[in-house]
């Protein structure tokens, strides 16, 4: 998601980039539950499924869906 270049997502982009920069971890993957998808969606103006169209993109083949 880190690399997405939609404007709409700018936002997230940053929230992505220090969520991942935070991760004790360093697994790459940041993992957020379905109310934040929501919230998430509501906050850049696009449907629930149009925000998990983008996420699906951007996840790893094995990070949990």
């Amino acid at each position: 998601m880190t690399r997405s270049r939609q404007p709409e997502l700018r936002q997230f982009r940053r929230w992505a980039r220090k969520r991942l920069a935070d991760d004790p971890d360093g697994s790459g993957v940041a993992c957020i539950d379905r109310a934040i998808v929501q919230e998430m969606a509501a906050l850049f103006g696009l449907s629930r499924s149009e925000f998990l169209g983008h996420l699906f993109r951007f996840t790893p083949e094995l990070a949990p869906q």
